[in-house]
């Protein structure tokens, strides 16, 4: 209650000092202002709005630490040994562009709401001093990475859509002339097939969004241009569209990119609509967008599941504007169970569309993702459900890629079981992105061809069912061993491929998986390892081809691990220490090594709540058969694998 007191006597004591002048046009409109006044002084909101005040009075302040001089506006830190200094001068751009998107949106929001002359001026001399030490033509621009142009372009919508009328006409000249510079080298860049980000990388998405977000704001500085301009973005973020989304709505290089190439996308396309310049929500990505969220999403849990380049994390206001303009129950689910924002979106885009979960709204509970070759099967939505997937797709150049077809993870039960170290862009090969970070096979202690940083493996599913009883898929990985697109050599295989199982519950029995491994590299015998990259916090138990997993906190569910291969395996555990130029981290890994010609992997992987016996696993070999059967107590489970590498389920 004492948030909303001293906002409401804060806007009124500024409501007489408002300007009139020429109403922002990306963002909302003059006559939305009121609405917005009221809405800032909800409990929801009202700390959001709190903090954006706060942000743009220390932006403003001189005797703040955080004071943006616009003698000396952007501030860099120290390059880490770590990174090499290439790539560290090239992030130097996504760092003056995301400082001055922070400062626009905070300064500029602060002052159309509070008509504050003192922070529009002080905003408008940012932006003014940004244009003349940064302009596209700038070495450090130029040459830095593209998102960062994108970055900076979206900061640069930002202020002039929001600040402009700080400005005197000739400053307003001098921006807008930067501004068309830009906007003139982007459409150069991104329609030149030559370079490496064309078509399918998140940078068409971040750039082009940002960049038609600024022709928008240039219409009354060039009528004559902004429509050509519009038109060129448009192209590109649909080309974008088709080709970095797969037919079911999978994006290539994981769910934090989408997110990341969509938020300038998702800005744009909605100041597009209100503009009555097109809509480019009609795209079909977007309709089946939300399902590859979904099946993504962590049974409950708030985070996506860390593959490609992408962390455990959650989303952004992306889903609530999707919710609206899609009129999807879906997406406004997937918001609130995995959205958070406390940028100014959350408040502009707040709407009443009722959330429908995934089974109400008919949501398949498994999926072949066929571009991106990624399968996904769940149990359901909830802590009570479990969740397995295995990816081998092609690489497209040049996107975020790992060294890791074949990769599969596991969650469920309110647990982590198998997964994923997440973010990795290098090609080092100690780095997390690597094979020795994932749940794959190792030969020799080498695994797929190096990845990352422009080099990407490929992989291929060629066979996946789903039914009643199971999923399956079966992944040849076997050019992921061999070479990369670079045409540098991994462990070099005859052949590697994996089959997996998810067996879904029946007659009181949970679901589980079961992977098999079929990897050969030559007629030598050579040391194979088996991985399984596992949650920290997780105390394991080993045994003769058997290890337990019980979380460290009070839970009673535990997964058991039945593993066996054609010669005796070795099992144990280790921790993973990457070397690459993230921060040190430690992901905890299984093996089962063993010394074979080809050791035939078979993993069943059983989650099991408290309540639930342990089932009766068994292995036994026959006439070019290797056979498992998982006893449980009301039936039984047959998998049988032959030497021609076919396989079924009883």
């Amino acid at each position: 209650m004492r948030n909303r007191v001293s906002v409401l006597a804060f806007l009124a004591l500024f409501a007489a000092g408002m300007v009139s002048a020429e109403s922002p046009q990306m963002l909302f409109e003059r006559s939305q202002i009121d609405v917005l006044r009221q809405r800032i002084t909800q409990p929801k909101f009202a700390p959001i709005w709190t903090k954006i005040l706060a942000d743009a009075e220390a932006y403003c302040n001189p005797a703040s630490p955080r004071y943006a001089d616009p003698k000396d506006p952007y501030s860099f830190s120290k390059k880490t040994d770590r990174m090499d200094q290439q790539r560290f001068d090239a992030l130097l751009v996504h760092t003056i562009g995301r400082q001055l998107t922070e400062r626009m949106e905070a300064i500029g929001f602060a002052y159309q709401l509070t008509g504050r002359k003192e922070l529009g001026r002080h905003g408008a001399a940012l932006l003014l001093a940004t244009i003349k030490q940064y302009p596209v033509s700038n070495p450090l621009v130029a040459t830095g990475f593209a998102g960062g142009r994108g970055d900076i372009m979206r900061g640069l919508a930002m202020g002039y859509d929001l600040l402009s009328e700080c400005l005197d006409d000739g400053q307003r000249r001098v921006v807008a002339a930067a501004c068309a510079d830009y906007l003139d080298s982007f459409i150069k860049e991104f329609n030149n097939p030559k370079v490496w980000w064309y078509k399918v990388h998140n940078y068409n998405g971040v750039n082009g969004g940002a960049a038609g977000c600024l022709a928008l704001t240039m219409r009354n500085a060039y009528p004559e241009r902004a429509d050509a301009w519009v038109a060129e973005c448009v192209k590109i973020i649909k080309r974008w569209l088709g080709a970095g989304f797969d037919a079911e709505g999978a994006y290539l290089e994981g769910v934090s990119y989408s997110s990341y190439g969509l938020s300038n996308t998702i800005l744009f396309a909605d100041a597009l609509r209100r503009s009555g310049k097109g809509n480019l929500f009609d795209h079909p990505t977007f309709r089946k967008l939300p399902e590859f969220y979904a099946l993504s999403l962590l049974p409950g849990e708030r985070v996506y599941d860390a593959r490609n380049d992408s962390p455990y994390a959650g989303l952004n206001a992306n889903l609530l504007k999707l919710a609206e303009v899609q009129n999807s129950g879906l997406y406004r689910w997937l918001w609130d169970n995995s959205g958070s924002d406390t940028s100014l979106l959350r408040i502009l885009w707040e709407n009443n569309i009722p959330a429908i979960n995934p089974i109400a709204a008919g949501m398949p509970t498994a999926e072949q993702f066929r571009g991106r070759g990624l399968c996904i099967w769940r149990t359901g939505w909830t802590s009570n459900d479990v969740m397995f997937s295995i990816e081998a797709g092609p690489y497209y150049p040049t996107t975020h890629n790992q060294g890791d077809k074949g990769h599969f993870t596991l969650y469920g039960l309110g647990q982590r079981w198998a997964t994923d170290p997440g973010y990795a862009n290098e090609h080092g090969p100690e780095g997390r992105g690597q094979t020795s970070g994932h749940s794959c096979v190792l030969i020799d202690g080498k695994g797929q061809a190096l990845s990352g940083a422009g080099w990407g493996t490929s992989g291929v599913i060629t066979n996946y069912a789903n039914n009643d009883r199971y999923g399956y898929a079966l992944a040849d990985c076997t050019e992921a061993y061999n070479r990369n697109n670079a045409g540098k050599p991994g462990a070099v295989v005859e052949h590697a491929r994996r089959h997996a199982f998810f067996v879904y519950p029946y007659q009181g029995a949970p679901a589980y998986a079961v992977v098999m491994d079929d990897i050969r590299k030559d007629k030598q015998p050579h040391e194979f390892t088996w991985q399984m990259m596992f949650a920290e916090k997780m105390g394991v138990t080993l045994g003769d081809g058997r290890a337990v997993f019980k979380p460290l906190q009070k839970s009673e569910a535990r997964l058991v691990v039945r593993i066996h291969s054609g010669a005796q395996s070795v099992l144990s555990t280790d921790t993973f220490q990457p070397v690459d130029y993230h921060a040190p981290a430690k992901f905890p890994r299984f093996k089962a090594t063993t010394h074979d010609v080809n050791p035939r992997f078979i993993a069943v992987l059983l989650p099991l709540p408290a309540a639930m016996a342990e089932p009766d696993v068994r292995f036994e070999s026959r006439e070019g058969k290797r056979i498992v059967t998982v006893k449980w107590p009301q039936h039984t489970d047959t998998l049988v694998w032959a030497d021609d590498s076919s396989v079924r389920l009883n």
